[in-house]
């Protein structure tokens, strides 16, 4: 049915990106970087976009530099978003974001629920086909600028302020915006988490075998894959 309709499209899309059919020109080159200086003006200043993380798949190094270790948020390398700027949610302008640890390219912004008003910080983004905004907070991560008041405190179960106050979850995920093509129909999309690299070790299969099956009674169109090179948890 629908559900390995799914499953049949996204490891077609994979395959025909891993043998270079659909793939991207990559901006990364053996010439030492000169493709991506004559695309882009790379600046000397430190974290200025881009970076020279900005298109790579290794993750910013080292990861005591994250301006919210142990997390980081980033674009995926080569997925074709560009990162349009990040900017308080009461205000149009764009935060200059050298020399505050984040990056377009490489590192951007994490709320953790104890914004003021009109200081959650979002993020506009842009892809061939989509254009909007997207904003992320996680429960108990540190202020992502010190000058907020969320940096007073980290513990989000005593402030009755905080997003997560009185409230079972962890994180929140919002996007918002509209398709640049017409006639995308949502049938069609799917969201989801997809690795790069294997889970590393996992129970039996049995044991994983029936705690998808469970799963999937709660979320039928739920297609779930821990195993393999490639783990992946997406639904329509």
């Amino acid at each position: 049915g629908s559900r390995r309709e799914l499953m049949d499209v996204y490891d077609s899309c994979r395959k025909l990106n891993e043998d270079g059919s659909i793939r991207r020109p990559s901006l990364l080159s053996s010439d030492g970087g000169d493709s991506i200086k004559h695309r882009l003006p790379v600046s000397e200043e430190e974290h200025a976009y881009p970076c020279k993380d900005t298109y790579s798949f290794m993750p910013p190094s080292p990861p005591e530099k994250w301006p919210q270790r142990p997390i980081l948020l980033r674009p995926s390398p080569e997925s074709g978003m560009r990162i349009r700027g990040v900017r308080y949610s009461s205000s149009k302008t764009y935060l200059p974001l050298p020399g505050t640890g984040y990056c377009n390219g490489c590192t951007l912004p994490i709320n953790n629920g104890l914004e003021k008003l009109g200081e959650c910080l979002v993020i506009d983004f842009e892809s061939d086909f989509f254009i909007g905004t997207t904003m992320l907070r996680i429960k108990n991560v540190c202020a992502p600028i010190k000058k907020l008041r969320s940096d007073k405190t980290h513990n989000n179960e005593t402030d009755n302020s905080s997003y997560f106050h009185n409230k079972k979850r962890t994180f929140q995920g919002i996007v918002r915006g509209r398709f640049k093509t017409p006639g995308i129909p949502m049938s069609e999309c799917i969201t989801g988490q997809v690795f790069n690299h294997p889970a590393g070790h996992l129970p039996p299969r049995i044991i994983m075998k029936g705690a998808i099956s469970i799963i999937s009674h709660l979320a039928p169109q739920l297609q779930a894959r821990l195993d393999g090179d490639c783990p992946r948890v997406l639904s329509p």
